[in-house]
């Protein structure tokens, strides 16, 4: 092997480990947002208010009570992979909505989602953008239809 070929194999290994330990160093700082932080109770139930693109289109409530679809959007939410900044997203607008996730009458966390542009999601005590993902979508989805509607 002639020395630039051994020169150049040697700096493409090195820009793969640096890549990779950017890579794990990236994924060790966002998996601290992937948990439900420990201090969260976990929530009995859940109020979605659908807010339709403009004004006109009014708002939907509805109330939710099944444990196990309440914990699964709940830790579904918190799985979200962190939105990256400067994200090029759409110009659309449509639906978002905010949940209300609550044990008893306490709430436990508030949640906001833009269901166009990024599909962002907030968590609103953590102060980062997540990405709504298909599957996190379809499961607010299941929620609206099994809640009840709320005056």
């Amino acid at each position: 092997m002639n020395k630039s070929v051994g020169s150049a194999l040697a700096r493409l290994v090195l820009l793969l480990v640096f890549t990779l330990l950017i890579g794990c160093a990236f994924q060790a700082a966002t998996c601290a947002a992937c948990t439900p932080p420990v201090s969260h109770a976990q929530p009995d139930s859940l109020v979605i208010q659908t807010l339709g693109p403009s004004p006109q289109e009014g708002s939907q409530t509805v109330a939710l009570s099944d444990p196990a679809l309440i914990n699964q959007l709940y830790s579904t939410i918190y799985a979200l992979p962190v939105l990256p900044e400067n994200s090029a997203c759409t110009l659309d607008y449509g639906p978002h909505y905010v949940l209300n996730f609550k044990q008893g009458n306490q709430p436990v966390v508030v949640v906001t989602a833009e269901h166009f542009g990024c599909r962002k999601v907030t968590i609103d005590d953590e102060g980062i953008q997540r990405h709504g993902t298909d599957e996190f979508w379809s499961l607010l989805d299941q929620a609206i239809a099994a809640g009840t509607p709320t005056a």
